[in-house]
């Protein structure tokens, strides 16, 4: 005579959790870029989002102004550049939390749900990085000329943190492609234990 149990064990795809690692370093570099002031740089000169840096002499410290009380022609499509930087930040955020639930949820329908809704939110993420990573220096090409006259340089070039938010942008696109991949496969196992007596 034999008697039998079912075990239902969750099991944890090592592509979900290479998604909640993407995630996680996708937001410390996001929060990085957004707070540097080097995404453009020149001699004496460099700007972020939010300031702009200018040396007045070779070996002077940088001084710092807002950018909305240096430029404020220009205000519009820096402060557009900024907000889409924080809202994408925020949805890096939230993705890699919807993740890190899904990770530890126990019921097989919500993380379905909850993978699928993190692919939308690393999404819109991506796009929102992409978009300002390139109104940003394009309207600064635009205006370059202006430069050239006030601040008499010639050559400039992308930063550090520029870079930072390309890396921002690859990661949290690796992440959701790496959810894409694996959002079909069962996350639960069944196993069957018979017991016999004799």
């Amino acid at each position: 005579m034999s008697s039998g149990e079912v075990e239902s064990v969750t099991v944890v795809r090592p592509l979900k959790i290479m998604a909640f690692v993407c995630g996680c370093l996708a937001l410390i570099l996001a929060i990085t870029c957004i707070a540097s002031d080097y995404w453009l740089e020149a001699d004496g000169f460099r700007q972020g989002l939010w300031r702009y840096c200018f040396q007045p002499s070779e070996g002077a410290d940088y001084g710092c102004a807002d950018n909305d009380k240096v430029f404020s022609e220009r205000q519009t499509w820096i402060t557009a550049s900024a907000a889409l930087s924080i809202i994408s930040m925020l949805f890096i955020f939230g993705g890699t939390v919807v993740i890190g639930i899904a990770l530890i949820s126990k019921q097989s329908d919500s993380r379905k749900t909850m993978f699928v809704g993190a692919i939308g939110l690393f999404a819109f993420a991506v796009l929102c990085m992409v978009i300002t990573m390139i109104v940003f220096p394009v309207m600064f090409v635009e205006e370059i000329q202006e430069y050239r006259e006030n601040f008499g340089f010639e050559k400039w070039y992308f930063a550090w943190s520029y870079g930072i938010a390309w890396g921002s942008a690859i990661f949290t696109f690796g992440g959701a492609v790496l959810l894409f991949i694996d959002k079909d496969n069962d996350d639960i196992l069944y196993r069957e234990k018979n017991y016999y007596e004799t």
